[in-house]
């Protein structure tokens, strides 16, 4: 019922985007691989909202069992010192 690539999508963006200034963009693909998966006609829109829920749940519980450690105080993060002057 769920699609793979929905849940899989979303999942990752849930789990990637914690702290990171890119969090809007791994939604947005995550989106598109979603809404994708519509297009090409592999699924149904009931499917694809499965996955989608599916994959923010889980995301969401792979956070709370294994949060990311604390930064020592002064470290930036995988994306803060990139754009910074």
């Amino acid at each position: 019922f769920p699609s793979g690539h929905a849940t899989s999508a979303f999942t990752a963006a849930v789990l990637l985007s914690e702290e990171d200034m890119l969090a809007p963009a791994y939604y947005a693909i995550a989106a598109v691989v979603a809404t994708s998966r519509i297009y090409v006609k592999i699924h149904h829109a009931s499917d694809v909202a499965g996955g989608v829920a599916l994959g923010l749940l889980m995301g969401h519980v792979g956070r709370r069992l294994f949060p990311l450690p604390a930064r020592p105080a002064g470290m930036v993060g995988p994306t803060e010192g990139l754009l910074s002057p």
